[in-house]
């Protein structure tokens, strides 16, 4: 059975969606910096700072709004970038022997890059928050910007006309 939403809990949740939406645009369009990055600083700082001013029932109304709206966007950024995907590899002929040995280069260096600064920031975050160890910075030069919001950044990047 579907219980009716007060007034403070309509207002919560379409403050907490304005707000992210706003952030996205003001970064991108006024700043010229990622929205992508910008919307999951406002979620770090929502979830450390704002759900305090929440009531219990309006945080768990806000937690499966937030849940189902994040599913279904994960699964539009998969599926925008699956056709995107097939468009460049069979469409425009470029998944020949150089560029895949480009891609692959591409591949080690990111990782190579980033076990670099991990490495050097390590010292910091073992003695900083909960202590990182060894095996848990093996995970973070892995693990990278993978998933919806790398793949995300990667759909902004290919649509922008000012990047060749």
């Amino acid at each position: 059975q579907l219980q009716k939403f007060n007034s403070n809990e309509q207002v919560a949740m379409s403050l907490s969606i304005c707000s992210v939406l706003i952030t996205f645009f003001v970064a991108e369009e006024v700043f010229h910096v990622s929205g992508v990055l910008a919307v999951v600083t406002v979620g770090l700082h929502f979830s450390a700072q704002g759900h305090r001013a929440m009531t219990p029932a309006c945080e768990h109304t806000h937690h499966d709004i937030v849940n189902q709206t994040a599913y279904m966007c994960n699964q539009a950024i998969f599926l925008i970038g699956g056709v995107i995907c097939e468009r460049f590899l069979f469409e425009s002929h470029i998944a020949d022997g150089e560029h895949i040995g480009r891609l692959i280069f591409l591949y080690i260096w990111l990782h190579i890059t980033r076990a670099t600064v991990c490495l050097l920031f390590w010292p910091f975050l073992k003695r900083s928050g909960y202590g990182v160890t060894f095996k848990e910075l093996v995970i973070v030069v892995y693990g990278g910007l993978r998933g919806a919001i790398g793949l995300a950044m990667g759909l902004m990047v290919e649509h922008n006309h000012y990047i060749d």
